[in-house]
């Protein structure tokens, strides 16, 4: 009996070293600004407007980056996640997650897959942008949660003399643009791109 208390004992402590083992530093603001200015850069070459930063998504954000690091894994939030971090009003939704090394790296692999380019170019509005590094690795986690809720936002205007043009945005379509009146489902495909990041898009 005494023997079976130590091996549950020294069970319970694997248990948590393995879970610490896999936490975070804590959000990092600094990189989610980061991520912001590089997504609303690829929105004005575009020709669209920028997106304004919601509290509720990011703290929906920032706790699923959280999840996944303590998995050691990448995901997609659950669709009843989404539905409350978005609140009432909106229209439709989108989520981008990976991790990689650093902002820029891994927003330039976003911009190279199509369907995370669909995302960041698509008629949203607000996002809420979480990320975290983890301390077993150091690797950079993201969550980017797209909406678009009421009026766009402009594209920034400029006058020339030269001859005015009007460029369309892309039209897209993704798992979850869907409108408010439908359960948002998320999709089923992941891409992972080579062993320094991985990415997942709905």
């Amino acid at each position: 009996m005494v023997g079976s208390k130590k091996w549950a004992s020294l069970a319970l402590v694997a248990v948590i070293a393995t879970m610490g083992f896999a936490l975070s530093a804590g959000a990092d603001s600094a990189s989610e600004g980061e991520f912001l200015s590089k997504i609303n850069a690829s929105r004005a070459a575009a020709g669209l407007g920028p997106l304004q930063v919601d509290s509720g998504l990011r703290a929906h954000a920032r706790e699923h980056t959280e999840d996944m690091i303590a998995a050691d894994s990448y995901f997609h939030s659950t669709s009843e996640e989404l539905i409350a971090a978005a609140g009432t009003g909106w229209d439709k939704l989108a989520e981008n997650v990976g991790r990689g090394n650093t902002p820029s790296t891994l927003h330039d692999a976003f911009m190279a897959s199509p369907g995370h380019k669909k995302n960041i170019l698509g008629d949203y509005n607000y996002v809420g942008i979480g990320t975290a590094t983890a301390a077993s690795d150091g690797r950079l986690y993201v969550t980017v949660v797209f909406m678009k809720k009421g009026a766009s936002q402009p594209a920034p205007t400029t006058t020339t003399s030269a001859p005015t043009t009007t460029t369309l945005p892309p039209t897209t379509t993704t798992s979850l643009d869907v409108g408010p009146d439908k359960a948002v489902t998320l999709g089923l495909s992941c891409l992972e791109a080579n062993r320094f990041w991985q990415l997942c898009h709905d």
